[in-house]
C-alpha cells in the first residue's frame, strides 16, 4: 500500500511530466515530423579568426584604394599624428554626386515601400479608374485607325491592281502591232535567213497567245494572283518581242531587201515595245512598292495597338493592385529594391571613405611622395604615397583567406588573445591589407597588418597570436538559424510553419553571425516559425 506521502509525489512527478511533455509539443515546436524556431530580432556580428604572430612595430606604407586627382595634404614629413587623424585625401566631387543620386533612390524606394504597407488612397484609386477609362478609349481608338489602316491598303492595292489591266493591254496591243508589222514583211528576209526569222516571229507568237490568254483571265475575275500571272507573262511577251525583232532588224540590215522605209517602222515598232516594257516593270515596281508600304502601315499601325494593349494591361493591372491588399511578393520586391538602393549608398559611402587616407595608428610621418594637384593612382606596390613609423612597438602578421578577404577592411577592431597569456586579451585594428596575393601550399592568403594596441613590456616579438577581426555588425536585425536557410534552383528558401504543414518561402539573406545565425534581409516577419529540422519518417 502507497503511503499518502509517497503517493503525493508520484502525482506530482506525473504532473510535471506532463508539463514537460506539453511544452516540449507547443513551445519548442517539436512536432511529429520538424522542429521549428521563430523569427526574431537580434544583434548579428560576423567575424573572422585567424592565427599569426607578433613582430616589432614596422613602417607603414599607406595608399589610396582609388586613382584620382591629389586635393589635399593634412600633414608634412616629420609630423607626429593620432590614430584616426586625416592625412590626405583626392577628389571626391563626381562621387558625392552620384551619392545624392542613389541617396534619391534610397528615398524612392522606402516611400514607395510606405506607401505599400500603407495601401492606397481614395484619390489614387480614382486617378488609376480615370488612367483605365483613358487606357481603354486610346485602345479602342488605336484598333480602328489599325482596321482604317487595312482597309486603306486593300483599296490602295486594289485600284493599282485595275488601273494595272489598262496598261496591260496597251502593252499587248503594241506588242500585236509589232507582230503583224512582222508576219506581213517576213518575206523580206534572205532565203538564207528566213528559217531564222519565221522561228523568231513564232517565239513573239507563242508569247503573245500567253498573254493574251494570261490578261483575259485577269480581266474576268479581277483577282490579284490572276493580275500578278498577267503583268509577268505581258512582261515575257515584250522582252520576247524586243529581243525576236532585234535579231530580225540585225537580218535586214546583213542580208535582206528591205527598204529604209520599212527599216524605219520595225525601229518604230521596237521603240514602242521598250516603252511598253518599262511601262509593265513601272506597274509591276508600284505594286511591290505599294505591298510593302501597305505592310508597312499595318505593321505599324499593329505596334501602336501592341503598345495600347499593353498600357491597358498595365493600368487595369494598376487598379487591381491598389484594390488589393499588398502581396507578399510586392512587399518582398519593394524590401529588396530598398535593401539594393541602401547597398548603392553604403557602397558609395565606402568609395568616399576611401577618398581619404585616415591615420590607423599613432605614429610619425617619414614619407610623402606626391604633392597637391597631382594624379595619385590606385595602389600598387613600389609607389607608397605616405610612409608611418607607428608609435606601437608590436603589430600581428596574420594571413587571411581568400573567401574571407572580402569581409576585412582597414579599420576593423580586433580582439587578440596570446598563447603565452591565456588569461589576458588584447585589443587592436585592421591597419593593413596587402593588394597582392601571397600562396601557401596552393591556397591564396593575403598579408595583413594588425597593430597591438599594448605598451606591455612582457609581450616579444614571435609570439602566437589568436586574432578575431570584427567585420561587420548588424543591431536589431531579424535572424533565423543557419540551418533554417537552404538552395534550390538558384534561390534561397526556408520551410515556413503553416499549422502542422510547412511552406517553401523565398527569403534574402545578409551576414552570418558567430552563433549560427543568418540575417533575413526580405521575406520574413517577426514571429514567423521557420523549420530547423526535418525528421525522418
Amino acid at each position: 500500500m502507497i503511503k499518502p506521502g509517497k503517493k503525493q509525489v508520484i502525482i506530482a512527478g506525473a504532473v510535471i511530466a506532463l508539463i514537460f511533455i506539453l511544452y516540449r509539443i507547443f513551445f519548442t515546436g517539436q512536432q511529429s515530423n520538424f522542429n521549428y524556431e521563430e523569427v526574431k530580432k537580434s544583434d548579428i556580428s560576423q567575424e573572422v579568426s585567424v592565427s599569426g604572430q607578433v613582430k616589432k612595430g614596422e613602417e607603414l606604407a599607406l595608399n589610396f584604394n582609388a586613382s584620382g586627382k591629389l586635393k589635399k595634404i593634412y600633414v608634412k614629413e616629420g609630423d607626429e599624428v593620432e590614430q584616426g587623424q586625416r592625412l590626405a585625401e583626392i577628389d571626391s566631387s563626381q562621387l558625392l554626386i552620384q551619392l545624392q543620386s542613389y541617396l534619391s533612390q534610397l528615398k524612392i524606394a522606402q516611400a514607395g515601400l510606405e506607401k505599400l504597407l500603407a495601401g492606397a488612397g481614395q484619390e489614387d484609386i480614382s486617378l488609376a479608374r480615370t488612367a483605365l477609362q483613358n487606357a481603354q478609349l486610346s485602345y479602342q481608338s488605336i484598333r480602328q485607325k489599325h482596321s482604317d489602316a487595312e482597309e486603306t491598303a486593300k483599296i490602295t492595292l486594289d485600284n493599282l491592281y485595275k488601273s494595272s489591266l489598262s496598261s496591260l493591254a496597251d502593252a499587248k496591243l503594241e506588242a500585236y502591232n509589232a507582230l503583224e508589222f512582222l508576219q506581213s514583211n517576213i518575206y523580206l528576209a534572205d532565203s538564207r535567213d528566213l528559217t531564222e526569222a519565221k522561228e523568231e516571229i513564232e517565239k513573239i507568237a507563242q508569247a503573245y497567245q500567253e498573254g493574251s490568254d494570261s490578261l483575259k483571265s485577269a480581266q474576268a475575275s479581277g483577282a490579284a494572283d490572276q493580275i500578278d500571272s498577267a503583268i509577268e507573262k505581258i512582261k515575257i511577251l515584250l522582252e520576247t518581242a524586243c529581243d525576236s525583232s532585234s535579231q530580225i532588224r540585225d537580218l535586214w540590215d546583213f542580208r535582206s531587201s528591205a527598204s529604209a522605209a520599212q527599216k524605219t517602222s520595225l525601229d518604230t515598232y521596237q521603240d514602242s515595245l521598250n516603252t511598253s516594257l518599262l511601262s509593265v516593270i513601272t506597274v509591276q515596281n508600284n505594286i511591290a512598292a505599294a505591298e510593302i508600304a501597305n505592310q508597312s502601315s499595318i505593321n505599324t499601325a499593329w505596334a501602336a495597338v501592341v503598345t495600347a494593349q499593353g498600357q491597358l494591361d498595365v493600368a487595369r493591372e494598376s487598379l487591381d493592385k491598389l484594390l488589393a491588399s499588398p502581396r507578399r511578393e510586392d512587399v518582398d520586391l519593394a524590401q529588396a529594391q530598398v535593401s539594393q538602393a541602401q547597398s548603392q549608398v553604403n557602397l558609395l559611402n565606402h568609395q568616399i571613405k576611401e577618398t581619404t587616407i585616415i591615420s590607423p595608428i599613432e605614429g610619425k610621418i617619414s614619407q610623402i611622395g606626391k604633392k597637391e594637384g597631382e594624379q595619385v593612382p590606385a595602389i600598387s606596390a613600389g609607389q607608397d604615397f605616405i610612409v608611418l613609423i607607428p608609435k606601437e612597438p608590436f603589430q600581428v602578421e596574420i594571413n587571411i583567406p581568400e573567401v574571407d578577404i572580402g569581409k576585412v577592411e582597414t579599420g576593423d577592431v580586433c580582439r587578440i588573445d596570446l598563447d603565452a597569456f591565456p588569461d589576458e586579451q588584447f585589443s587592436g585594428k585592421v591597419i593593413k591589407i596587402d593588394p597582392a596575393e601571397t600562396i601557401i601550399a596552393g591556397v591564396v592568403y593575403y598579408k595583413t597588418t594588425i597593430s597591438l594596441e599594448s605598451e606591455d613590456q612582457k609581450i616579444r616579438p614571435g609570439m602566437t597570436a589568436n586574432v578575431i577581426i570584427i567585420t561587420e555588425t548588424r543591431e536589431g536585425s531579424l535572424s533565423v538559424p543557419q540551418r533554417a536557410v537552404f538552395e534550390k534552383n538558384g534561390k534561397r528558401l526556408v520551410r515556413i510553419v503553416t499549422g502542422k504543414e510547412f511552406e517553401e518561402r523565398e527569403v534574402q539573406t545578409g551576414i552570418k553571425g558567430v552563433k549560427g545565425e543568418i540575417e533575413i534581409i526580405s521575406g520574413l516577419d517577426e514571429g514567423d516559425k521557420v523549420v530547423t529540422f526535418l525528421k525522418e519518417d
